[in-house]
């Protein structure tokens, strides 16, 4: 799924009144018998400023830079800025594109994408919106390349190690400070504990916890020399010997061994390759980014909510400060050659 960073503006819907249409105020949740209504949960959400990120220390809260309820308006407005622009240059998608997308994406994955975001609370009308979006990102950078069957055959030709599975191993670790707690784990290794449930319990390692013990890199090329040695020379569901690491004493456990392996070539893979090449192409003359955000400082926004209005008028009032006067033309610029 392409992804583009909007900088500092992103918004939605050129006509937008509310985040949230005014509904039925049903009961979202109940706690001891007590309601909690969807309205309730959505206003909290609205002014909630700080959220929780995952990082090598663990789960942390952070303040947001702006309240979530902007930062979805800026989000709606920017995906609807794209579409427009998208008709604006004849590559809005039809009906037929969106479904023809929508059942290569089922390929792609198995025919399980639809039922795994439907099992995250989308729905089907949901899953074809981002369809939407997708394509039309992906068609205005396009717009006018062509990529041939040989120039796909000649990229898998030469580049045979981006059409193979890598080899892995699911790694489970532990790492302790001392010799004392290196002789603790080993004692309870020992006694019948699971190596799962010692590295939870004594592990220095950062997320332990979290992560169950499971080292958090399991492609073979990426481990350091002494950690593939220590792989090569242990059997699955074996421990390996300690090693020395700085200050630290590890101890891994080889959980599963995957070796390399080539991908099947089909229609499915040539057409993912035709997308990249053409992508790479059309982004060395498009700036999409730019286009949108020029869209979007002549966009005609109208915002019902005056919180909302106010930091929507701040956002484009920077944004617009940020102009500079045009570069001096060059004798390239002056003189351009025609391709």
């Amino acid at each position: 799924m392409l992804k583009l960073n909007w900088k500092g503006l992103a918004l939605l819907t050129l006509t937008t009144t509310a985040i949230v249409g005014c509904g039925k105020s049903d009961n979202f949740v109940t706690v001891n018998g007590e309601a909690v209504s969807k309205d309730d949960y959505i206003a909290y959400l609205e002014r909630k400023n700080t959220v929780r990120i995952r990082t090598n220390q663990g789960l942390i809260d952070t303040q947001v830079a702006e309240p979530l309820s902007f930062q979805a308006l800026r989000d709606l407005v920017n995906r609807k800025a794209l579409q427009q622009l998208a008709r604006d240059e004849g590559v809005f998608p039809g009906t037929p594109e969106i479904e023809a997308e929508l059942a290569f994406r089922e390929k792609l994955n198995k025919g399980y994408l639809v039922k795994l975001q439907k099992e995250q609370g989308l729905t089907l009308q949901q899953i074809k919106n981002e369809v939407v979006i997708d394509l039309c990102q992906f068609r205005l950078i396009t717009k006018g390349v062509k990529i041939s069957d040989a120039q796909v055959d000649t990229f898998i030709k030469k580049n045979p190690n981006l059409f193979e599975k890598p080899r892995t191993a699911d790694l489970l670790w532990v790492a302790v400070d001392s010799p004392k707690e290196q002789q603790t784990v080993d004692s309870e290794l020992a006694a019948g504990q699971t190596f799962a449930t010692v590295a939870m319990r004594y592990s220095k390692a950062p997320r332990a916890r979290e992560s169950r013990g499971m080292f958090p890199v399991n492609t073979y090329d990426q481990f350091p020399e002494a950690l593939k040695k220590l792989v090569d020379s242990t059997a699955e569901n074996q421990a390996t010997t300690w090693v020395q690491e700085g200050n630290q004493r590890l101890k891994f456990y080889i959980m599963k061994k995957t070796a390399a392996e080539k991908v099947s070539i089909d229609d499915v893979m040539k057409e993912r390759v035709r997308r990249q090449l053409a992508l790479k192409k059309g982004a060395e003359g498009v700036d999409l980014n730019s286009k949108l955000l020029a869209k979007l400082k002549t966009a005609n926004v109208s915002i019902g909510r005056s919180d909302l209005k106010s930091l929507w008028e701040t956002a484009v009032k920077n944004l617009k400060a940020e102009d500079v006067s045009p570069k001096p033309k060059t004798a390239e610029d002056t003189n351009p050659t025609t391709p």
